[in-house]
């Protein structure tokens, strides 16, 4: 396998717009470096409850956690050495995507029903100054 599983156009979790997420992050590590932690899809060495439906679904995807496929993309895999460390996990959390513009949007306002528990935020936000 030779693509990245978010990333690259010929995977089959492709995220459209992931190229759009590259200089918003490199903003973040250029404001906070070792205060940013990567966080990486990984498939888990034994699916369990849910998941082992999940991936009798997408077969392709358990991959070992080494796999070029699970690998931060090259624009992202340079800033990790001004950040702080890069956490593996197999399951889903942090910054979000949808598949699409609909379904990204979708994502957004279901998380907002969920404030003051979840805060949506964009880096324009984070990044500025307090007042």
């Amino acid at each position: 396998m030779s693509w990245q599983i978010f990333g690259e156009p010929d995977s089959p979790w492709f995220a459209p717009r992931f190229a759009e997420i590259v200089e918003p992050i490199r903003k973040l590590v250029g404001a906070f470096g070792p205060w940013v932690t990567f966080t990486r899809f990984v498939a888990p060495e034994a699916p369990a409850g849910a998941w082992v439906d999940y991936y009798e679904r997408w077969p392709f995807a358990l991959q070992p956690p080494g796999s070029h496929a699970y690998g931060l993309v090259d624009d992202l895999a340079g800033l990790a050495a001004d950040a702080g460390p890069t956490l593996d996990a197999p399951t889903f959390g942090d910054a979000c995507a949808g598949a699409d513009d609909t379904s990204h949007q979708r994502a957004l306002e279901v998380m907002r029903l969920y404030e003051p528990l979840i805060r949506v935020v964009t880096v324009s936000d984070i990044l500025a100054p307090a007042g």
